[in-house]
């Protein structure tokens, strides 16, 4: 897929600037849509959330691990925060009246929150892509991203990410988990898991060897992103 700048045509053909049209309808869509769905689901299912949130997302902890959390530096405490609940939205299960519920099929559902038709849209998009393993090739601070698919599931497998705030502090060579949206071009969710390139390797051989053992697509996508989201929590608790 080419690479568009900001100040280029749009590929929608609108004849306005990429940044002035589809960009910005884009970022439009995205912005206050997680927001609403998060302060929506804690409003009508606060304890089922925050059950999933610490069994589930935060259940792969060593107890030692878990305490660290209350440790953490504000900006990855941030960080960490923020990852939890774009999780919640797109892979988390809440249990209601003793039925699990994805979370996302609730926000979207009968009685969700009201949603502009971009951000609806957006929310779909999360729910229906998982987390990846990717490398930065190339930084355009700014604009974007030039990321390598670790594991070859995406196509192209190199992909060049519109990303505002990432790109200005990803350097080539740094090692990232993020959930990519598909477009022209793809943009990440917002959600980051940074990894020491000297993890690199081992996470692919881990990912690979899950993989082996996976039978459908949503064992895939649940296999990958527990391995992800538990090496990352791992990695900011581990002792210094």
């Amino acid at each position: 897929m080419p690479h568009v700048e900001l100040d280029d045509p749009c590929p929608c053909g609108s004849g306005e600037t990429f940044q002035d049209c589809c960009l910005k309808a884009r970022e439009e869509g995205a912005e206050g849509a997680v927001a609403a769905a998060v302060d929506w689901l804690l409003s009508h299912h606060e304890e089922a959330c925050d059950e999933t949130l610490n069994e589930d997302f935060l259940g792969g902890l060593e107890d030692e691990h878990y305490e660290r959390l209350e440790e953490l530096p504000e900006e990855l405490a941030e960080l960490m925060t923020a990852n939890a609940f774009e999780w919640l939205l797109a892979e988390g299960e809440i249990e209601i009246d003793g039925e699990p519920r994805r979370a996302m099929e609730l926000v979207l559902g009968p009685g969700g929150p009201e949603l502009e038709e971009a951000q609806r849209a957006y929310l779909e998009a999360l729910g229906q892509r998982g987390l990846g393993l990717y490398e930065v090739e190339e930084a355009v601070p700014g604009e974007g991203l030039w990321l390598e698919d670790a594991l070859g599931r995406d196509q192209p497998s190199r992909i060049w990410v519109a990303e505002r705030m990432a790109s200005a502090s990803l350097e080539p060579g740094n090692i990232l988990a993020t959930r990519l949206l598909p477009g022209d071009p793809w943009e990440s969710s917002g959600a980051l898991y940074p990894f020491p390139e000297e993890l690199y390797s081992p996470l692919i051989q881990e990912l690979q060897d899950q993989l082996a053992g996976a039978e459908t697509p949503e064992q895939e996508r649940e296999a990958i992103g527990v391995i992800l989201v538990d090496s990352w929590l791992e990695l900011i608790t581990a002792a210094e």
